[in-house]
């Protein structure tokens, strides 16, 4: 009889380890899931940060740099004939003549929350001369 207890005594104790790894288990995965969420959060906070001070900068090119709380912008702008493609495609010929206008790259950044170093993102448009029409290029 006394084995009995003991033995069951054991298995009690072996489900309270299993209910308690698990119940760990879970606040870990919703530790990550939370991590994952704040960094979504930044990502679209320097994304914000970069797009508005490029439409700043349009406003005023001599702009290099702003500040948005804990995020850095730095902006460059070139003026150049900008050549691009009415199909919206990079490969093969260029379909019209190259015009005359500003190039502008916002890069935005901030230390990261979670690990070591920085985030970045970055917004890219270009007007042409004569315009006020800001073109936005998302994808390079």
């Amino acid at each position: 009889m006394k084995n009995e207890r003991g033995f069951f005594t054991v298995i009690g104790l072996c489900l309270l380890l299993a209910a308690a790894l698990s119940i760990k288990g879970v606040q870990e995965f919703e530790a990550n899931y939370s991590r994952g969420v704040r960094n979504s959060e930044l990502e679209f906070e320097l994304q914000n940060a970069a797009e508005s001070a490029l439409l700043a900068a349009v406003k005023n090119p001599s702009l290099t740099s702003m500040t948005f709380g804990n995020i850095t912008v730095q902006i460059v702008s070139k003026t150049e004939a900008i050549r691009f493609k009415t199909d919206g495609y990079f490969s093969g010929e260029i379909d019209e003549e190259p015009k005359p206008g500003t190039i502008f790259m916002a890069v935005a950044s901030c230390d990261a929350v979670f690990t070591e170093g920085k985030i970045y993102r970055r917004a890219l448009a270009y007007v042409l001369d004569g315009e006020e029409t800001v073109y936005f290029v998302n994808d390079l």
